[in-house]
């Protein structure tokens, strides 16, 4: 009983811990992910730039996909005439992904966890309760075999006293 107190104190505490862990994924996620648009934007501004200053001819409009990780396909598509700053900004751009993607591991791991935690300490309490009604059914057998037995001793003292009222017969 009272390891499963403590057991169920450790699963508590592991929920919490994992609440707090999955909070911080979550905000760091957000964070990367507000972080790899404005670095979208800016890569968007820098072609934009780059294409009006280059000449009004050639106008690409060249958008990144949030969909593409790859650098190689990416490069493949757009060819390598980006100077060195739009390449770096690209790369910045992909790392920030791969971290959202990480992130977002973490986050289905974490909240994996989480579940189960849940689902472990529901089964605790479940238990818990099991145990708490047979005690508490014990408890109470254990009562009634007492009050019994005071009743039976009761009894045979009454019955004793009877015998000891009787009618003294002093002839036998």
């Amino acid at each position: 009983w009272i390891y499963g107190r403590a057991r169920k104190k450790e699963m508590e505490h592991r929920v919490t811990a994992s609440d707090t862990e999955l909070g911080k994924i979550r905000a760091q996620e957000k964070i990367w992910q507000r972080e790899a648009d404005s670095l979208r934007s800016l890569l968007s501004t820098y072609e934009n730039v780059h294409e009006s200053s280059s000449g009004g001819s050639e106008k690409k409009k060249r958008r990144v996909a949030p969909a593409e990780s790859s650098t190689a396909s990416r490069n493949e598509k757009e060819g390598d005439e980006d100077g060195p700053t739009s390449q770096g900004l690209r790369l910045s751009l992909d790392s920030a992904r791969e971290r959202v993607d990480i992130l977002t591991q973490q986050n289905n791991t974490a909240t994996e966890e989480l579940e189960s935690s849940r689902s472990e300490i529901e089964k605790l309490k479940a238990e818990h309760e099991r145990v708490l009604e047979k005690f508490s059914k014990l408890r109470d057998a254990l009562y009634k075999e007492r009050e019994k037995a005071a009743e039976a001793e009761d009894r045979a003292c009454q019955a004793e006293t009877l015998a000891g009222k009787g009618s003294f017969n002093s002839e036998t």
